[in-house]
């Protein structure tokens, strides 16, 4: 879809948009815009992808999934809610793996760490904070990008909840000093 976004104050109004994953490119000389969605059929939000590879072609994207409903919790209503996320091959338009964080659970963002001399693009790992509206507990989970297998790397009890909202990033301690 090209939009000529000079003439139009707010392009997006008027239209049924769900969250949805959409490719947006931008000509700054032309002023026009072209837009390509991805039909998943999912909704998604927060992408992320392999931070290392920004600047060029980025085959993999994680994206988190939106939630329906959180049942019997009352602390769920006014959270952001996500049940897992998806790798989506950018080349194919095709979800690759998904991950669930379970019944009666929800998470933020995912992150993607490389590992240490990765060879691919996708050789790293998927982290989030994951919150049980059963226990009222908090956990620091971690999987495999390449294999996206559902079984867990590390998987952390944390103290206290974590908002699902939370942002953050990890760093090597050598990056701190």
């Amino acid at each position: 879809m090209d939009v000529d976004f000079y003439n139009y104050e707010h392009p997006f109004l008027g239209k049924n948009w769900n969250s949805k994953i959409t490719k947006f490119e931008f000509n700054l000389t032309t002023g026009k815009a072209r837009w390509d969605e991805y039909f998943t059929g999912r909704s998604t939000e927060f992408p992320f992808a392999n931070q290392d590879k920004l600047c060029y072609k980025t085959k993999y994207m994680y994206f988190a999934l939106d939630f329906d409903k959180v049942e019997d919790s009352e602390g769920a209503r006014d959270n952001v809610l996500h049940s897992g996320f998806i790798k989506v091959d950018t080349d194919t338009k095709q979800i690759l793996g998904e991950i669930s964080y379970g019944n009666q659970k929800s998470g933020g963002e995912i992150f993607f760490q490389p590992r240490d001399n990765a060879k691919f693009e996708d050789d790293g790992y998927l982290m989030t904070f994951v919150h049980s509206w059963v226990t009222d507990i908090s956990e620091f989970i971690m999987w495999d990008a390449k294999s996206m297998s559902s079984k867990p790397l590390l998987r952390v009890a944390l103290k206290q909840r974590v908002p699902n909202g939370f942002h953050g990033m990890f760093v090597h301690e050598n990056e701190l000093e």
